[in-house]
């Protein structure tokens, strides 16, 4: 039972590092095909039953980014 439960663990953070490491390269690569602002850019996506679509996941974005304080950010919108 400890056995499973360190292996879990161990196997859950390294899948971690793999998918943030993945996601990476795939925001690296279409800023450098598209732009910086590719994910305002609604031709990109493909609509998907059952799935947020693109207005309401740009909303949410400029709702979450509009009201953080981070100082990233905060120095982006200025």
């Amino acid at each position: 039972y400890i056995f499973d439960r360190e292996l879990r663990v161990m196997v859950m953070d390294e899948i971690e590092r793999i998918e943030i490491a993945v996601r990476s390269v795939i925001v690296n690569e279409l800023s450098l095909k598209h732009g910086p602002h590719w994910h305002l850019n609604h031709k990109l996506f493909i609509p998907k039953k059952d799935a947020l679509q693109f207005g309401e996941l740009a909303r949410k974005v400029e709702t979450e980014t509009g009201r953080s304080k981070e100082r990233f950010i905060v120095h982006y919108r200025n």
